[in-house]
């Protein structure tokens, strides 16, 4: 058997996701978190960006756009995705962006994706975190 998921599985987990259309109830959205370390492929708390008034954002399957249709299915963030301020005594390195299926990001969620950024970014202390609209892809190819 192959690990390889058809276009089919591809669109049909991306549209229970982002576009609340699965034939269960899917949830309404997803939640988005910062990682301060390269991301895995499951629930990690330890490395979750952390302070002040951070905590994971919901977006809602309303705020997401498909981006493509074809392949690869891609969806976008259609507004920005504020994170608040991440720390006011020192500075935060953000290195990943994952989602979750709900906002507590320890063992408690599934993850659904991680690594979604290239390189990395440095929050210095005080400042908030904000991903732009349509700064967010999620994929599958």
């Amino acid at each position: 058997m192959s690990n390889d998921k058809t276009q089919y599985l591809e669109q049909q987990t991306l549209d229970r996701i982002f576009d609340n259309v699965a034939p269960d109830g899917a949830l309404d959205g997803v939640y988005v978190a910062l990682w301060a370390s390269s991301p895995a492929n499951s629930p990690d708390p330890v490395n979750e960006v952390s302070g002040n008034e951070y905590s994971p954002v919901q977006v809602t399957a309303s705020n997401w756009s498909l981006d493509n249709a074809g392949g690869p299915r891609r969806y976008v963030n259609d507004n920005i995705i504020d994170f608040g301020k991440l720390d006011t005594g020192s500075s935060k390195t953000v290195t990943g962006v994952v989602l979750y299926d709900g906002a507590d990001t320890s063992t408690a969620n599934a993850l659904y994706a991680d690594d979604l950024v290239d390189g990395s970014t440095t929050v210095e202390a005080g400042n908030k975190f904000e991903i732009e609209g349509g700064n967010l892809p999620v994929e599958e190819d």
